[in-house]
């Protein structure tokens, strides 16, 4: 059976060729819709799949959020309304 980690890890996947401002605009804008919900205690985000001055790309991007310890929904609950938003 699935465990509650209290982590969800959110992958977000850009065209190829899409510049990394436009990945970060997309990823504020998603940490700026979930910012809200009550469970989350932190939130990080990482741009770029690789080392930027290496040929790294700006196309996807990780966004990981933790959770309260104290909470009364799972985090498969909390993952299952961040995804209801888009």
């Amino acid at each position: 059976p699935a465990s509650d980690e209290g982590q969800i890890n959110l992958s977000i996947e850009m065209e190829t060729g899409t510049p990394f401002y436009k990945t970060e605009e997309v990823t504020d804008y998603i940490l700026e819709e979930i910012n809200g919900i009550e469970e989350i205690d932190v939130l990080s985000a990482e741009i770029g799949g690789g080392m930027m001055f290496f040929g790294g790309s700006g196309e996807a991007a990780t966004i990981t959020i933790l959770l309260h310890d104290d909470r009364d929904r799972t985090s498969f609950e909390v993952s299952d309304e961040i995804v209801s938003i888009y």
